[in-house]
């Protein structure tokens, strides 16, 4: 029971780190569009870094279990 809720526990931190993750970036991708060239290069420098530290395999990994 307890590794059960430790799964649990486990994907739902997940989940809302993925969330929080999803709303900050589309939050930061408005304002680099209403700003100026340099954010929206920054944002794509945000992105390379993010998918740099996990790449796809990672996410393969994790969503497969």
């Amino acid at each position: 029971m307890s590794k059960f809720i430790k799964k649990t526990m486990i994907y739902l931190l997940g989940g809302f780190s993925a969330a929080l993750i999803s709303i900050s970036s589309y939050y930061f991708f408005k304002w680099a569009i209403s700003s100026d060239e340099i954010s929206t290069f920054a944002w794509l420098l945000s992105v390379g870094v993010f998918n740099a530290k996990f790449p796809p395999s990672w996410w393969e990994a994790f969503f497969r279990g």
